[in-house]
């Protein structure tokens, strides 16, 4: 999840929760950086390609999330939704790059 909620109540339908008698478990971190992280994305400076080591198009998602789980041969793994498939990194499908570990 990227970002976070507005303040204040959110309105949620609990009784989804209770018939199906899910568990709910929430989390929260980086607050205050996201907005800062964005904009440094948007202009680029921020560079992140160091720690992408593996793109994969959703049609590679099974594969996506093998590579993920494995930390000794990978860092960021990018699962890309673009529907015709283009690479956002310059990473061919599945490639290693030169950043991260592996």
């Amino acid at each position: 999840m990227v970002g976070l909620l507005p303040t204040g109540p959110q309105p949620v339908l609990i009784s989804l929760a209770i018939t199906r008698e899910l568990d709910l478990r929430g989390s929260f971190r980086f607050n205050d950086e996201i907005d800062d992280v964005i904009t440094a994305l948007a202009d680029g400076t921020l560079h992140i390609s160091p720690v992408i080591t593996h793109e994969y198009p959703l049609s590679q998602g099974l594969q996506a999330f093998e590579t993920a789980k494995n930390s000794a041969e990978s860092g960021k793994v990018l699962l890309n939704f673009h529907p015709n498939n283009v690479v956002a990194y310059g990473l061919t499908p599945g490639a290693v790059s030169s950043g991260g570990p592996g």
